[in-house]
């Protein structure tokens, strides 16, 4: 039995970041698919450089949720001191929202009291990345679900 190369070569997806200060994206051949999601420039800002990355030593708490559905994972770790956040990190196996949204909750949380944790929203999150799209807002509700798993167990 031979095996012969398939004669329709179907090129990958083309993903075009769209940013609101941009009219239009560029021009693909006829055989490509565009995708084009709009982004905003804070959602941008998180991902390539997320802050607050990686686990606090066994004095914090760590927890992990994740959303069985699209397979993001989080890990929250946060140590308290005299009630208020002294530190705060983070590890993410997911999209770039997942990303970009576990940076903005770190940063939405430094400092911050077990009270002020406490009304931090999935929309708090979502408008500290400037917005997310439908398909990208289970990214702002895993990181609210961890951030009441730590706040159940400090």
């Amino acid at each position: 039995m031979r095996i012969f190369p398939s004669r329709f070569k179907i090129p990958a997806t083309t993903i075009v970041i769209v940013l609101p200060s941009q009219r239009y994206a560029r021009q693909v051949t006829r055989r490509q698919f565009t995708l084009v999601l709009a982004v905003s420039p804070e959602l941008v800002d998180h991902f390539r450089n997320p802050r607050n990355v990686g686990e606090l030593a066994p004095p914090a708490v760590t927890v992990e949720v994740s959303n069985p559905v699209c397979g993001d994972i989080l890990r929250l770790s946060v140590r308290m001191d005299a009630g208020r956040v002294a530190g705060i990190g983070y590890k993410v196996r997911g999209c770039a929202a997942s990303i970009a949204a576990g940076s903005a909750l770190t940063v939405l949380s430094e400092g911050r009291d077990r009270a002020d944790l406490a009304r931090i929203t999935s929309q708090t999150v979502e408008n500290a990345v400037g917005g997310l799209s439908n398909e990208s807002k289970h990214a702002a509700a895993l990181c609210v679900d961890a951030l009441r798993a730590i706040l159940k167990l400090c």
